[in-house]
């Protein structure tokens, strides 16, 4: 079985209780979460966390250990603390990404005007704000409301410039 097989088999598992990938966007997720090198047990247990709450979960491999999961999940268990509109796999295969999204957005809104603060985001995700065609909804937005798989392909190759740039690795999981 093929790595793109097991991911499509998990993104779109009939165990998971509701959509997490807009199947419209599903070959790009599935092409991100290679590329990216995303811990499939790692996703799992983090998807696992975010539908329980931060309940753990058994691990099928090891019913004497929890399902593995990503220190920065824990942000996001909490649905009052979840960003709107992002969507389930990338809080699931990301929670530091979204994170550090969620911290740098605070810190711009803190810094600048409105406006500044909106465009300074847009340009995090790859969106040219004086581009008037390149930031309407139509174009950013997928059918569920939510950022397109592109943009957060664009946010985490600015992420990893970052941290490349501090000297750390980075393999998709930062945590």
């Amino acid at each position: 079985m093929t790595i793109e097989k097991l991911w499509r088999d998990v993104l779109v598992s009939a165990d998971i209780p509701k959509p997490i990938v807009s199947l419209d966007e599903l070959d790009e997720v599935i092409s991100l979460m290679i590329h990216s090198r995303v811990d499939m047990q790692v996703f799992i247990g983090n998807l696992f966390a975010l539908f329980s709450q931060g309940i753990p979960s058994i691990n099928p491999f090891n019913e004497e250990t929890p399902m593995p999961t990503s220190q920065s999940i824990i942000h996001f268990v909490n649905l009052l603390k979840r960003p709107i509109n992002v969507p389930m796999w990338m809080l699931a295969a990301f929670p530091d990404v979204i994170d550090w999204i969620t911290q740098s957005q605070r810190a711009l809104e803190k810094e600048a005007g409105s406006q500044d603060t909106t465009d300074d985001i847009l340009r995090l995700y790859g969106i040219e704000p004086e581009l008037e065609e390149a930031a309407t909804e139509e174009v950013v937005l997928n059918q569920q409301g939510q950022i397109k798989v592109k943009y957060y392909r664009h946010l985490l190759d600015c992420m990893k410039k970052r941290l490349v740039g501090k000297g750390a690795m980075y393999s998709g999981q930062t945590d």
